[in-house]
Order: C-alpha cells, then sequence, then structure tokens
C-alpha cells in the first residue's frame, strides 16, 4: 500500500480532471483521477485517501445522494469532501449534506488549490491532546471527535475546525470574511454561504442547548456565546 497521502478526483470531464491533476501535482499534492465514484470505492485499499474531490457540475441525479454514497461508505467516513458544483446548484445544499466544502467557480485553478492545500495542512495530522467541554458538549481536539453527553455526534472535517475555532474563540464576534480566512484559510471565495451553511449545520447537529450558543450578531457575524 502508498503510504503517501494523496488526493482521489472524480469526474467524467478526462480534460478538465487531467488539468486539475497537473495543478495539484504542482504544488506537492499527489492526484489520482478516476470518472465516476464507484471506482473510488476502490482505492483506499492500495492508497492513504486524504481527501475526496468530486466534479458534480454535471452531475444529473441528486446531489445529496451522490455525496451520501461516497459519505456512507466505511472507507470515506472520515475523509474530507470537497465538491465541485454550479451556482444554479447552490439552491440543493442544506445542511444535510455531509461535505467539508464546496467550490464554484470551475475552470479557477488557483482557488480550487488553495482550498484543497488546506484539507492537507490542517488537522488530519496535527496532535492537540486538549478537550474542550460546553455544557454536554465535550470536544475531543486530538482525535477530532465531538460528543453530547457521551453520544457521538458526526462533524465534517470543516464543521469540527469551525466549532473548534469558536470554541476557542468565544465570546469574540467574527464577520463572515474572518471565518472564512480563518477557518478555510482564503481570501477569494465565491459569496459567503459557504460560513451560512456550515453555521446551519453546526446548529442543528448541536441541538437547540449548544446549537444556540452560536449567535448570529446582526449585520456582523458569528461568535459562540460565552454563557
Amino acid at each position: 500500500m502508498d503510504k503517501r497521502p494523496c488526493a482521489v478526483l472524480i469526474s467524467g470531464q478526462v480534460a478538465w480532471r487531467t488539468s486539475l491533476e497537473r495543478a495539484l501535482k504542482e504544488q506537492g499534492i499527489d492526484t489520482i483521477g478516476v470518472d465516476s465514484k464507484e471506482k473510488a470505492l476502490e482505492l483506499p485499499f492500495r492508497h492513504k485517501v486524504a481527501a475526496l474531490i468530486f466534479d458534480l457540475t454535471v452531475q444529473h441525479g441528486s446531489l445529496k445522494g451522490a455525496c451520501r454514497f461516497l459519505r456512507d461508505a466505511a472507507v470515506f467516513k472520515t475523509v474530507p469532501l470537497i465538491i465541485f458544483i454550479r451556482e444554479q446548484q447552490l439552491v440543493e445544499l442544506d445542511s444535510a449534506f455531509a461535505i467539508d466544502d464546496f467550490i464554484i467557480q470551475r475552470e479557477n485553478f488557483q482557488e480550487a488549490v488553495a482550498r484543497i492545500k488546506q484539507v492537507f495542512r490542517r488537522g488530519l495530522y496535527s496532535k492537540n491532546r486538549e478537550a474542550l467541554t460546553i455544557k454536554d458538549l465535550v470536544v475531543d481536539l486530538e482525535n477530532y471527535e465531538a460528543s453530547i453527553q457521551g453520544v457521538p455526534i458526526y462533524l465534517t472535517f470543516k464543521e469540527f475546525e469551525l466549532l473548534k475555532f469558536l470554541l476557542l474563540n468565544r465570546g469574540r464576534v467574527f464577520s463572515r470574511d474572518e471565518l472564512l480566512d480563518k477557518v478555510w484559510g482564503y481570501d477569494n471565495y465565491v459569496g459567503t454561504r459557504t460560513v451560512d451553511i456550515h453555521i446551519q449545520r453546526l446548529r442543528n447537529k448541536l441541538g437547540s442547548a449548544v446549537g444556540d450558543m452560536i449567535v448570529t450578531v446582526r449585520n456582523v457575524g458569528y461568535k459562540f456565546a460565552t454563557e
């Protein structure tokens, strides 16, 4: 088995996929391209998959169903998932999507590479032995796990990163732009719905007792309340 972390790029558009693979490899990210999600399932047995990149711009069926297919696979349970979609597909995104990021500007490889690189740089390989406890919520920063009253809750990589950042900065208000910069790690993005969608997901998954502590500060942004 090849133990080097790699990204799996799923797209039926061969020319586009090859171009993005080349751009990622130029940045030191090993990439394996396949033309279907079914073929992607075979790769974790031979490679160390650190990220899934799924082109859904030509998807004819349900976006949620396509994403769920990968997320429900045991080999991909904890692997960050980034999807490419068209602007018209934004209306299909909601808190039930188990994705870590989405990209609209399909031809903007500079932005895509910047986002994907964050997955490799961040907490997948970091070690932090602290745990944060807020009410019934326990967040294990080392193992990237969270639970409420001892019951594990599933958070995607970006949801966990966002929750961790807000918890470590409790009481401070951050604009959407600041959260994009601090959590996603880039300045070039399409709209601020990325943050809004992830906040909505967190609130839903944490339940009202804890989720309501993520407060919307009108005309400013979000904060995690101190009380």
